[in-house]
């Protein structure tokens, strides 16, 4: 996960975002989850999609691949 500028997000504070997801293959997914929030795209979705994501609690926003998880397709960010 990057910021618009392209520099890696390790926290993020409370309040609204908005995330960008750009799905460039039919073999992958992106899965979103965090306390209050959960979003993903289908497979075999190409394309972008944006939403709205409001991370009201502290804890740990999680991202990955649902295919590819366990071989390393994945991240996370905490919520201050």
């Amino acid at each position: 996960m990057k910021t618009a500028a392209g520099a890696s997000v390790e926290k993020l504070k409370r309040g609204m975002y908005t995330m960008t997801v750009r799905d460039r293959s039919r073999i992958h997914n992106a899965h979103v989850v965090a306390p209050g929030f959960t979003r993903q795209t289908t497979l075999p979705f190409v394309g972008t999609q944006t939403w709205r994501m409001k991370l009201a609690k502290v804890g740990t926003l999680r991202f990955y691949c649902d295919p590819h998880r366990l071989t390393g397709m994945r991240g996370s960010a905490k919520i201050v």
